[in-house]
């Protein structure tokens, strides 16, 4: 049965204890499994993630133009550092498996994958709603449409992220393991992996388990440090084209509201992102066998201009068969950028 894993924590370190602090492989495994029993308690007992309250989303609708700028960068930064603080925190304490790896009866690696991604996950899920904030309750127009994109490019990349975690879960769901490392290899006397492999020792999966835990959080860690650059250097352009009175984008308005027929920039970028452009495949057979009809051998393929094309795709399936040479067109604003 459980119990406080306060009681195992360990006293204060002696003289002896700091001396060897530099190598803890030369520590005695009761002082590991006390020094592993510590760290555990002290993630266990770590505050919980803030979530936005009325009061803070009050405060932060009632920002001018400048200071909600100043906000969002801030808060960019504030998450990139958190997260690389806690993923150093977190490999630290992983590291204390690698030592103990002869105990595979030390199984608490499977409670700190899931509470760190856990914890990760909500970090990263405030800063968006803090975002959300001050995307969504913009009455007097303060975020550009060039400053509204680097925010999308972000919550399009933490799309994907997340896909990535889920497929971990899947992953660990299916097969019990998070990786797809199959093979075990022991290390020789320079620490150097021995040419025969070693064969899968009990505990083969909790290594497997830590490095593909640890490169989903190294992941995510790195693309908040890009994304607070993004944000800052953002946030810096929009400020200085105020300060220096530059007036709003005339070309604004297209990327919100479409037309003659024409989608808005961002209705075309988030059909691209979330695959939102249909494609009739009987459609394209048809005219391919009774419309065009290809020659052969050294012919010359007929050519189509697709306008209006949207994301392509019909293009992109004749130039594929490689019977057809076709070209997409289509006059949404700031196309040729979105789709390349």
């Amino acid at each position: 049965q459980g119990g406080d894993l306060s009681i195992l924590a360990p006293p204060e370190p002696s003289e002896e204890d700091r001396s060897a602090a530099v190598d803890l492989s030369k520590q005695p495994v009761d002082k590991l499994f006390k020094l592993l029993a510590y760290e555990l308690f002290r993630e266990e007992t770590r505050p919980p993630e803030p979530r936005i309250g009325v009061r803070q989303f009050q405060l932060s609708t009632e920002l001018g133009c400048a200071e909600r700028y100043i906000a969002i960068a801030e808060a960019a930064q504030q998450v990139s550092e958190e997260v690389r603080i806690y993923h150093l925190n977190i490999t630290g304490t992983a590291g204390l498996f690698w030592l103990l790896h002869e105990y595979p009866e030390e199984h608490s690696w499977v409670w700190l994958i899931s509470v760190s991604h856990e914890r990760v996950l909500r970090k990263v899920a405030h800063h968006f709603s803090h975002l959300a904030v001050f995307a969504l309750d913009d009455a007097g127009g303060c975020l550009s449409p060039n400053f509204r994109t680097v925010l999308m490019n972000s919550a399009a990349t933490w799309r994907k992220l997340q896909s990535d975690h889920t497929a971990l879960l899947w992953n660990g769901i299916a097969f019990g393991i998070l990786g797809d490392v199959t093979s075990w290899r022991e290390l020789d006397d320079d620490g150097q992996a021995a040419d025969a492999p070693g064969g899968p020792p009990p505990n083969v999966s909790w290594s497997e388990n830590l490095i593909f835990g640890n490169m989903w959080v190294s992941s995510i860690q790195k693309w908040l440090e890009y994304h607070a650059r993004e944000v800052n250097q953002a946030v810096y352009t929009e400020l200085a084209r105020a300060q220096a009175g530059v007036p709003p984008d005339p070309n604004a308005h297209h990327w919100l509201q479409g037309q003659n027929g024409v989608l808005s920039s961002f209705e075309f970028l988030k059909r691209q992102l979330f695959g939102g452009w249909p494609l009739d495949k009987g459609l394209l057979r048809g005219m391919l066998r009774h419309c065009l009809q290809p020659g052969y051998s050294d012919s010359q393929p007929p050519t189509v201009g697709d306008f209006g094309a949207g994301g392509g795709r019909y293009s992109q399936w004749l130039n594929e068969t490689g019977l057809v040479a076709a070209f997409a067109l289509d006059a949404a604003y700031a196309v040729s950028d979105i789709t390349h």
